[in-house]
C-alpha cells in the first residue's frame, strides 16, 4: 500500500480528519478528536502507528514480527507500528486501521 492509499482509506471512515500537529512529515488522523493513526511521511519504508486492543497487540507482533512492532513513541500496551511491505496484504493493513478507528470511537 502506498501513502495515498492509506490516507484515502483512513479518511474514508466516518467523521475523520487529518492534521499535522507534529510537523509536515507526520500526518495524524483523528475521529471525534481522538487519534487513531499516525503516518510518518518521511519514513522509508512507509510506516504508521495504530491503536490496537491490548488483548491482540502481542499476537499481531508475533504474527508479523518483521512488520508489526511496538508503537514508536507511543504507549506500547495500546499502540503498534506497522512497516508497510509488499508481502503484508492490503487487507491486513486496512483491518488494522479500521480496528484502530473502532477502538478510538468507543
Amino acid at each position: 500500500m502506498e501513502i495515498d492509499e492509506i490516507l484515502e482509506f483512513a479518511l474514508s471512515l466516518p467523521d475523520t480528519l487529518d492534521s499535522t500537529p507534529f510537523g509536515p512529515n507526520t500526518i495524524v488522523i483523528k475521529t471525534k478528536t481522538k487519534i487513531f493513526l499516525v503516518l510518518n511521511l518521511s519514513a522509508e519504508p512507509i510506516s504508521f502507528n495504530y491503536k490496537a486492543d491490548p488483548d491482540d497487540i502481542l499476537m499481531q507482533r508475533e504474527d508479523y514480527p518483521n512488520f508489526i512492532l511496538p508503537g514508536y513513541h507511543m504507549n506500547k500496551k495500546h499502540w503498534n507500528t506497522v512497516i508497510v511491505h509488499p508481502s503484508l496484504p492490503n487487507a491486513i493493513i486496512k483491518k488494522l486501521i479500521h480496528t484502530s478507528y473502532i477502538l478510538v470511537r468507543k
